[in-house]
């Protein structure tokens, strides 16, 4: 009880600090973890409690701020119930993001101009910002001061296509690392709740291909004939695709790394090296290109290959 009240108050003193600090978004998320931790363990009043004190701290800002940071944390009630009834892996994150995401994205399309307004003054800012600090530096390259500004404008630019996608992409992303971080949590504990499968077993149907075959077939009739509306359909369907097959060939990687190295020190370090190296588009081209070769049924194929080989050896010997 005592670790409960204690997680609680630094729960609550983080998302007071985070109000006062004017990241009031931010602070709710940090709930959905352990209420879906307590949830899942089959401790339900603690869940409940803990998504209550997420009101505490925004109620000054009004009831509905409260009430929607209750409902933010109580998405933790929901993960853990489905972790409780052993769904798959894949069909926890595709639920999670989808509670996420579409009340978002109906928030954004509802204040759709006052959402790129508020983009184009955060854009402003940090140009203005970036050039107060590079009239300080004198050893900063003027070329990629410039390259940088000239990103900024352009996202800007271009926000209405790229932004519903872009938040589907940032949302799938945090959803499949929270759930996998409760998943073995859950395992560490010893108990049945947690889901079947693990993220580097999850993968996308195979007919999403044809969803990427037609934006490919849009992309093309709205270079030819430009259009708005298909613009938009195309720029954030490409974005949100792009992401799919990146946590596809992302859990590929995991999946290859870690079975042939016997180890998940090793697939971490394979990271590293990836982000160092500045290959972070490669697992979007391994995603995709997986639904054809079927990479996870290759690397079954060289581990069996491999174990009779040793167990050859060995009877030789």
């Amino acid at each position: 009880m005592f670790r409960f009240l204690l997680l609680a108050a630094g729960l609550h003193l983080i998302s007071t600090v985070m109000l006062g600090a004017g990241v009031f978004a931010l602070g709710p998320p940090l709930f959905v973890l352990p209420v879906a931790w307590y949830w899942a363990t089959g401790r339900a009043r603690h869940a409940v409690a803990l998504a209550a004190v997420a009101g505490l701290a925004p109620l000054v800002a009004g009831v509905l701020a409260a009430l929607v940071s209750i409902l933010v944390a109580g998405l933790g009630v929901v993960l853990g119930a489905m972790l409780r009834r052993q769904w798959p892996f894949g069909r926890v994150v595709l639920i999670l993001t989808a509670l996420v995401f579409v009340p978002v994205a109906a928030l954004t399309m509802a204040n759709w101009e006052a959402a790129h307004e508020a983009y184009g003054i955060w854009t402003a800012a940090r140009i203005a910002e970036f050039d107060a600090a590079a009239e300080e530096q004198s050893n900063i390259d003027n070329d990629q001061a410039e390259a940088l500004r000239e990103s900024f404008l352009w996202f800007n630019e271009n926000w209405p296509y790229l932004n519903l996608g872009g938040t589907f992409g940032a949302v799938l992303i945090l959803s499949t690392v929270i759930t996998a971080q409760l998943n073995v949590r859950l395992l560490r504990h010893g108990g049945r709740a947690r889901a079947t499968g693990s993220f580097k077993q999850m993968r996308p149907p195979e007919w999403l291909v044809w969803v990427g075959i037609a934006l490919a077939g849009c992309w093309f009739l709205d270079g030819r004939w430009p259009n708005e509306a298909l613009r938009l359909v195309t720029w954030n369907g490409a974005v949100a695709l792009s992401v799919v097959y990146w946590l596809n060939g992302l859990s590929v990687m995991l999946y290859g790394v870690a079975t042939l190295s016997g180890g998940m020190m090793v697939a971490y370090a394979a990271l590293v090296v990836m982000v160092t190296l500045w290959l972070q588009a490669l697992p979007a081209s391994i995603g995709l290109f997986e639904t054809w070769f079927e990479f996870r049924r290759r690397i079954d194929r060289l581990v069996e290959l491999r174990r009779m080989r040793e167990q050859s050896g060995k009877e030789n010997d």
